[in-house]
């Protein structure tokens, strides 16, 4: 929304934009947990849509980086995510056995956000609409700083390219 955009604009690193969608979220539904919930799985999406968009190009990377050391570590990080992301699809399940050390409150929230999560991500009606839009998203924010790149004739480095892919 555009009051996110103004948020974001005065508070560094998207905590602005993410705290006015929890806020408007929780004025309208009046549930805090589910108004953090759905911007903490919006940054979920985002992050496994980054994921397959690097897990898709990276041949065409490798043909760019010539350091193994970074290509190496490119793969990692790929395959943490979505090692990450399966063990946090089931976190549910393994947390029943660490259930009495907890909070009570924080157990029931984390493990109705993993259900949520893996309602919406696991789903065959919302998930594959949930990541294409994650995936356009990183596509579209990496293509206007390429796009910017070529009209403006600047000289940008990776680093300023990244804020831009990393949206």
């Amino acid at each position: 929304s555009h009051r996110g955009k103004l948020a974001e604009a005065g508070v560094p690193s998207n905590l602005g934009g993410d705290a006015m969608r929890i806020w408007m979220f929780y004025r309208h539904d009046g549930v805090l947990r589910r108004a953090v919930g759905s911007v903490l799985l919006d940054r979920v999406a985002a992050l496994v849509g980054l994921a397959i968009v690097v897990t898709l190009t990276f041949p065409l990377a490798a043909q760019f980086i010539d350091d193994m050391t970074v290509l190496a570590i490119l793969a990692f990080l790929v395959a943490a995510i979505f090692i990450g992301l399966l063990a946090f699809l089931w976190l549910d399940r393994f947390m029943v056995l660490f259930a009495r050390l907890l909070p009570l409150r924080f157990y029931q929230s984390i493990t109705s956000f993993v259900k949520d999560t893996r309602i919406v991500l696991a789903s065959r009606q919302y998930g594959p609409y949930i990541l294409g839009l994650s995936i356009a998203n990183q596509v579209s924010g990496c293509w206007s700083c390429l796009r910017l790149h070529r009209a403006s004739r600047l000289m940008l480095k990776f680093r300023h390219c990244w804020f831009w892919c990393r949206r």
